[in-house]
């Protein structure tokens, strides 16, 4: 047998299917429990009627909070669960000006032992009152979690008369001119995206997840999933490099499979569904991907000789990078539209996908 047939048959992809299988169940239900087990608690902070309970209604997609301009309806602070997403929690507090020592301690207390980010609430209609200063300035010298300024109810306002209180804001709460500060209506929905999105940046991945499945805005789901296609291309491009074949066969599995349960999540499909998997795993990653990384091999290491083995790493990488990157736009894709794509159409978003790898491969070694 040649040297050549000698190194293509050191693997055989055709035993690796039950193999595959057993990594495909074992990591979907660890990435589950990962997400179910998560805790993902965060806290509203500001006066009476500042528009915190509205916020809450608008990210659960429910009327849950109470939501009214009667001082002292928020006597405590309200944990509101999720009533379908395990851990889950918004915090609602009490009013700045409306609370009592005992109670502003509780709040306090209860913020630092749970909140993952704080929200800090200011009414446009009314502006930062001292009280909202005074609060503003002790939190951010007592915690160690992000600080999100929002300006709420800009619907208040006249188009001209928002700068001037943006300015108004950061001058008070003495926050950097170039410092992020998000005005939102829950009435319009005006900014609720971009709040979102600055929140979700300071959770886990797992946290994440969670989040991005409560909202009802979908370029947070969106973005969510793309910087994990990103992140999951990257890694698989280091598990590749290993200059054996077929090694980077369960690993890479193992990645794509936790990859794809976190995007069926997110789009609230069940991943229990196993024909799913199967299509996507199978049909648009499987049997491409085996042949591609056969193809990789055969045109580095047998054609190059000693030195083929460092450019079988690197096409190796490139290949399982861009067969992750393609894999998981193609999830994205059919999980989105809720399973209706069909294999032709999932095939072709996957070359495309893989196309733009390689551009973003090329223009990422070019710099």
């Amino acid at each position: 047998m040649s040297k050549k047939n000698e190194q293509e048959s050191d693997f055989d992809f055709s035993t690796l299917s039950d193999s595959i299988e057993e990594n495909f169940q074992k990591q979907a239900k660890k990435t589950i429990n990962e997400i179910d087990e998560a805790k993902l608690v965060f806290c509203l902070v500001g006066n009476v009627n500042a528009g915190k309970s509205q916020f809450v209604n608008t990210i659960l997609r429910d009327k849950i909070a109470k939501v009214g301009p009667v001082a002292g309806l928020t006597k405590k602070v309200t944990i509101y669960e999720h009533p379908h997403i395990k851990n889950v929690f918004l915090a609602d507090s009490p009013g700045l000006e409306d609370v009592n020592e005992q109670i502003s301690d509780k709040t306090q207390t209860f913020i630092i032992k749970n909140a993952n980010a704080l929200l800090f609430f200011i009414n446009a209609s009314v502006g930062v009152t001292k009280t909202e200063r005074d609060a503003y300035i002790h939190f951010k010298n007592i915690l160690k979690l992000p600080i999100i300024p929002v300006i709420s109810k800009i619907d208040t306002l006249d188009d001209e008369d928002l700068p001037i209180l943006i300015n108004d804001v950061k001058e008070k709460l003495d926050i950097p001119k170039d410092g992020a500060i998000y005005p939102i209506s829950c009435k319009t929905g005006i900014g609720v995206e971009e709040l979102s999105i600055a929140f979700s940046n300071y959770l886990s991945d797992a946290q994440k997840a969670k989040f991005a499945r409560i909202t009802n805005i979908s370029k947070v789901r969106d973005d969510s999933v793309d910087k994990w296609i990103t992140a999951a291309a990257a890694a698989a491009f280091g598990i590749g490099v290993v200059p054996i074949p077929g090694s980077d066969i369960i690993p890479l599995t193992i990645l794509q499979v936790g990859l794809i349960t976190k995007i069926a999540y997110v789009y609230d499909v069940e991943i229990t569904k196993k024909e799913a998997m199967v299509l996507i795993t199978e049909t648009v990653a499987g049997q491409v991907g085996k042949a591609v990384f056969r193809t990789a091999l055969k045109a580095a290491g047998w054609v190059f000789g000693p030195i083929g083995g460092f450019i079988t790493a690197g096409i190796a990488g490139a290949v399982a990078g861009g067969l992750t990157f393609g894999l998981g736009k193609a999830a994205k894709a059919y999980y989105r539209s809720g399973m209706r794509i069909s294999t032709e159409e999932l095939r072709e978003i996957f070359e495309i996908s893989q196309k733009e790898y390689k551009k973003m491969k090329k223009l990422k070694e070019s710099n």
